[in-house]
């Protein structure tokens, strides 16, 4: 006798057979989330004893380690760990969420901050962009203290020697702020940042002279498949927009002004890494190009101008040689923490062209005058000269190779 499944029968046993796969999934994930956050308070638990007790004792690995906060930050630092042999450098994360997707794929020795201190291990030298605590930092090194101080504390627990890689040449208050003079070295991109640390920081900070690693690929490598090419029209050239996040961001001024040069130019917005995409919903519409991508210099590549506002923009645009003007939001001294009349960005604002108001005719009129480009090719080949070492290329490599010295030093 031949058993007859009729297709209603075939549709509830389907659905009671997904039904108990996603409950079995459910309880994996469960399972797999409690062991994971049982892991992660053990490892606090064993960092505090090792911090507070009397056991302080911590094994100095013969290794770099490069501490990654973003996807952003790779763009400055695989310049760098790139060259190294991968035997000698790991990258650290934060032991507080589950290993970034973005560096899932990558052929990297990963790491944990609780994993290194929970083991009482440190790295001999750990490079950073910037010194900030994860969370569960904040509960072992504490002790009633601000937020600087805590991560003062980390990061000295996890390195002999801390070394900042500078990633912006603009913002003077933040890169001169108190946390930065935690660091033991630093790695500048030429002479007018080597001159400005030494002196803001007494020194008792090592400056070491390396180029621009983020824009090495830049020079060396040939153009990359961006995210907007199918957007972009080959007949036109293309503007580059790259403002700042916050009270210093051009973008609410100028979005109409700039919007209707989308007639005879490709106009490309990358926005700052920290920008709530939300506010650009609509830019879209206007007919600007929006990118999504974390890094900005491979888009240096397809700019015949840049658009900037604060922050480090133009210095990307006078260390490719390409011509840029500046935006003028309104009040920038609103934003504290990031700007200052001796910011040197708002000095270049000086000797390049700068647009005080969202005039579509006079911006269109400034980028068909020859004669001003002309004229500013002359002055960024002086102001590089002011600003970067001429390791074009080379800088990451530069980089590693002081770095591999500190490995061979006892």
């Amino acid at each position: 006798m031949t058993l007859r499944i009729f297709p209603d029968e075939k549709l509830l046993m389907y659905q009671t057979l997904k039904n108990r796969y996603f409950h079995l999934r459910d309880i994996y994930f469960t399972f797999e989330f409690h062991l994971q956050e049982s892991k992660r308070r053990c490892a606090v638990k064993k960092v505090s004893q090792r911090i507070v007790g009397e056991n302080r004792a911590q094994k100095s690995l013969n290794k770099i380690g490069f501490y990654i906060y973003s996807k952003n930050h790779l763009a400055h630092l695989e310049p760098i760990f790139r060259h190294l042999p991968k035997n000698h450098y790991e990258i650290v994360v934060s032991g507080s969420l589950p290993i970034p997707d973005y560096l899932c794929d990558k052929d990297y020795k990963i790491t944990t901050d609780l994993k290194i201190l929970s083991a009482g291990k440190k790295f001999k030298t750990l490079v950073s962009l910037y010194m900030m605590a994860p969370p569960w930092a904040l509960t072992v090194f504490s002790k009633g203290q601000d937020e600087q101080t805590v991560s003062k504390s980390f990061f000295r627990a996890l390195a002999d020697e801390n070394l900042r890689m500078v990633y912006s040449l603009g913002a003077l208050p933040w890169n001169t702020s108190e946390v930065m003079a935690h660091y033991d070295s630093m790695f500048v991109y030429g002479n007018y940042e080597e001159q400005l640390y030494r002196k803001a920081f007494d020194n008792k900070i090592s400056v070491f002279k390396v180029g621009y690693p983020k824009f090495d690929d830049y020079f060396n490598m040939p153009d990359r498949e961006l995210s907007c090419k199918k957007l972009i029209n080959p007949e036109l050239k293309t503007i580059l927009w790259l403002p700042t996040k916050g009270p210093l961001s051009s973008v609410p001024k100028y979005r109409r002004a700039i919007a209707r040069l989308c007639k005879d130019y490709n106009v490309v917005l990358k926005p700052h890494p920290q920008e709530d995409y939300a506010l650009l919903e609509d830019i879209e519409a206007t007919g600007i190009i929006l990118v999504r991508d974390s890094d900005s210099a491979s888009y240096y590549k397809i700019a015949d101008f840049v658009f900037c506002d604060y922050g480090g923009s133009a210095f990307g645009a006078l260390y490719t040689n390409t011509p840029f003007l500046f935006l003028s939001p309104d009040n920038p001294e609103q934003d504290t923490k990031n700007f200052c009349q001796e910011s040197p960005e708002v000095g270049l604002r000086e000797d390049f062209t700068t647009i005080q108001e969202p005039v579509y005719e006079h911006i269109k009129e400034l980028l068909t005058n020859n004669t001003l480009w002309e004229l500013d090719a002359k002055k960024r080949k002086a102001k590089y000269k002011e600003f970067f070492e001429p390791n074009c290329g080379k800088a990451g490599e530069f980089a590693a190779m002081l770095l591999q010295n500190r490995l061979s030093q006892n």
